[in-house]
């Protein structure tokens, strides 16, 4: 195993070690300035499909944006307004070598460990905005630590060798931010960041 791959299998086990460690009571305030902060950021781009992520293994919970944050098996084609703009909420399937794709959901598959949405198939260069977990992003750079699947890596690849018009946030908890991430050439920096601290946006020429 190689520097850069030994380094990312390091960081993974620690930090999804305390992610799944994290305090209730933290992670339900830290998750509520985080939807704040989303809910802001919704308000400033023309509306159109945003999109958003079922959480898995501890990443921050966004259910928040919708019903109260309370989880039904049926969720809305579109949020409650979000000051003049409607948020329509979807959320991404995983086929192994394939970009993301991504559906509105009508309801839940929860067979599996992570439910699956049902729904009507949505075309990737319909959505404007995408919020995307991770384990590790950094601040000064973008770049982003996942699980390792690389679903994410090669959706953000079709969009930068499309037309595709995305603004990509990355959603985490302060204690993910990282400076010392190692970059691959398959790595694409995100255009910004949300923890419970705010937005941080990178300097994305370095």
């Amino acid at each position: 195993m190689d520097t850069v791959a030994h380094h990312k299998v390091t960081l993974r086990k620690e930090l999804r070690a305390q992610r799944l460690s994290l305090a209730a009571n933290q992670r339900a305030s830290a998750e509520a300035l985080i939807v704040q902060e989303i809910k802001h950021q919704l308000t400033q781009y023309p509306k159109g499909l945003v999109g958003v992520y079922a959480p898995f293994d501890g990443e921050v919970d966004l259910s928040l944006l919708w019903n109260n944050g309370e989880r039904t098996d049926h969720l809305p084609f579109c949020a409650t307004s979000i000051g003049d703009h409607k948020a329509r909420l979807v959320f991404p399937t995983h086929k192994v070598g394939s970009p993301l794709s991504f559906i509105k959901p009508t309801a839940w598959d929860r067979s599996r460990r992570l439910s699956l949405p049902i729904g009507p198939k949505v075309e990737l260069e319909q959505i404007r905005l995408l919020f995307i977990p991770g384990l590790a992003f950094c601040p000064q750079t973008g770049l982003r630590l996942g699980l390792g699947g690389g679903h994410y890596d090669r959706t953000l690849a079709h969009n930068a060798q499309s037309s595709w018009t995305l603004k990509t946030f990355g959603v985490g908890f302060n204690f993910q931010l990282r400076s010392d991430l190692p970059r691959e050439p398959w790595d694409i920096p995100l255009d910004a960041l949300i923890t419970e601290s705010g937005l941080h946006t990178p300097r994305l020429d370095t």
